[in-house]
Formats: structure tokens, sequence, C-alpha cells
């Protein structure tokens, strides 16, 4: 799987990490799946400790984007890719 990180925003002047935006694939058997979106990240009881903005690198990043279940939507991707719910075509073709 390949995550490519295009843009993060963050809010002011706390620098705490709001959303993040990505380009993603994964091949298997030759068949590539991609998604370009983004995540929202909003803390609650539940979040990690903070990480203060010039602590943050790529692959904390990344790790919190995996964590999201992106390789699960990859893999989604690549079943309809696979095995296409809908075509398009004419019956007498």
């Amino acid at each position: 799987m390949n995550i490519t990180i295009t843009k993060i925003e963050r809010c002011l002047p706390e620098n705490i990490l709001m959303e993040v935006w990505f380009d993603s694939s994964k091949t298997v058997d030759s068949v590539t799946a991609t998604l370009s979106t983004s995540f929202h990240f909003m803390r609650n009881e539940n979040s990690a400790a903070m990480i203060a903005w010039a602590d943050i690198t790529e692959d904390i990043v990344k790790g919190w984007i995996t964590d999201r279940g992106l390789e699960d939507m990859l893999d989604d991707e690549l079943r309809r890719i696979n095995n296409p719910p809908t075509a398009f075509g004419l019956p007498w073709e």
C-alpha cells in the first residue's frame, strides 16, 4: 500500500492537526485500486497523548491514516474492480 500526503490543515495558534489530504493505492495481482481523499481528526477523551506539531513525522501521520481503515477501503475497491456490480452496454450489441 502506498500513501502520499498532499496537504495538512492545522488549527492556529495551537498547531493542532485537523485534516490530512492524501493519495493512496494498493496493487494486487496487477490490479490497482486508488483513493484520493482526506480524513478529519478530532480529539476526544480516547485520543492518544498530544504530539507537538514540530514532532509530527510523515510516518506518524501515515500510521494515523492507516489506523482509520484505509487498507480495508482499498481492498473494497479492489473487490469492486475485480467483481463489478454493474456494467454498461446495449443488449443488442
